[in-house]
């Protein structure tokens, strides 16, 4: 069979990766006193130096090409500050009309075009762009200003939500077509960025709540992202324990697996409690994780068993919700009973056992 570029690509970037981890594993063994690392948890598996410099040539080449769009509009009407200006002389001359024409609830939609231009190449999930440094913000922020503003003349302010508004009608829409499009949950890098911009723009503006519509639409498309990731990128290869317990392939898509739970984790606190065991104790342990610690050998077993412990929330340890965690206990007890005690080299390992199940059955 004739291979085509696609495949020499491919094989290209595994040769990569691969004399990435080779590099590294010889870095390790030169360094003492260094934790253990678990191959599958490095980022660099992630992007490659080849994939970094492509986005950037591609990203160079659409910031230019957005600063053509408009080259033949006066700035009056392509720019932000243009067109609040025009409203705001409005606002000035006539502030009853202004305010029963509720053009406070139509500037989001009017400059929705604009902003989302100069939102093309925004994607927190690469790099850290703060939204209150942008001109569109400062245009918002600046607009209707009153120096001799009051209190009072705040909470008569048709546009004091102005802001919060075009926060929810136009970034977070942008963020739920990145989650969809971009985001990696196998990613930790850009999933710890994700999970950073939503925790902010949740704290920043109140009004993305549970009866946000577009906040929920973007928790909606990271579930099922979760869930995509859950299906399609965790395969747990079994290998019977007599032929090869320690098979480095198999060692590293159970630390991916493990990795991607942590990640999952990491959404604890912004998204629903119930959702995430659903995806991360039924869908992810139960499924794939016991499964791969069940034909480990017990010690490897339990090493493997204490890094997902760490991964679990201490909220979920108490009351009912440790419920979700009895095929996890009953198989550390499974595992615990085939040690000997005896042996020194099973003594960490019956730590680990022991640990696990009196944090599960702290109760």
């Amino acid at each position: 069979m004739r291979r085509g570029p696609e495949d020499d690509a491919r094989i290209r970037r595994a040769t990569e990766r691969e004399g990435r981890r080779a590099r590294r594993r010889r870095a390790r063994e030169l360094m003492q006193n260094v934790p253990k690392h678990n191959d599958g948890m490095s980022s660099d598996d992630e992007v490659t130096e080849q994939q970094n410099l492509a986005f950037k040539q591609a990203k160079e080449e659409i910031d230019e090409e957005s600063r053509d769009i408009f080259s033949d509009v006066m700035d009056d009407f392509c720019t932000v500050r243009g067109i609040l200006a025009k409203l705001e002389s409005w606002r000035e001359t006539d502030m009853e009309a202004y305010t029963e024409a509720y053009v406070s609830l139509c500037i989001p939609k009017i400059i929705s075009p604009i902003v989302r231009l100069q939102l093309i190449t925004w994607n927190p999930l690469m790099e850290s762009t703060d939204l209150e440094r942008t001109k569109w913000y400062n245009g918002l922020l600046l607009y209707g200003l009153d120096k001799k503003e009051t209190e009072e003349s705040l909470r008569r302010d048709p546009d004091v939500r102005l802001i919060p508004l075009a926060i929810e009608k136009i970034v977070i829409p942008k963020l739920t077509s990145i989650v969809e499009k971009i985001w990696d949950p196998m990613s930790t890098s850009q999933t710890l960025r994700l999970v950073g911009t939503v925790r902010r723009l949740i704290i920043d503006y109140p009004n993305l709540n549970e009866k946000s519509k577009q906040l929920q639409l973007l928790f909606t498309a990271i579930l099922e992202k979760i869930k995509s990731a859950i299906d399609n990128d965790v395969f747990m290869p079994i290998f019977p324990k007599i032929l090869d317990p320690k098979h480095p392939f198999f060692q590293r898509q159970f630390t991916m697996a493990v990795k991607l739970l942590r990640n999952i984790l990491s959404w604890q606190g912004l998204l629903g409690d119930n959702q995430l065991k659903s995806l991360a104790i039924t869908s992810l342990l139960n499924r794939y994780l016991l499964a791969g610690l069940r034909f480990s050998l017990p010690v490897d077993a339990l090493h493997k068993a204490n890094m997902i412990m760490t991964t679990i929330p201490r909220a979920w340890l108490h009351g009912s919700a440790v419920q979700d965690l009895n095929m996890f206990a009953t198989l550390i007890n499974q595992l615990s009973d085939k040690l000997d005690q005896a042996n020194p080299a099973h003594h960490e390992a019956w730590e680990y056992s022991q640990s696990i199940l009196r944090s599960i059955k702290s109760l």
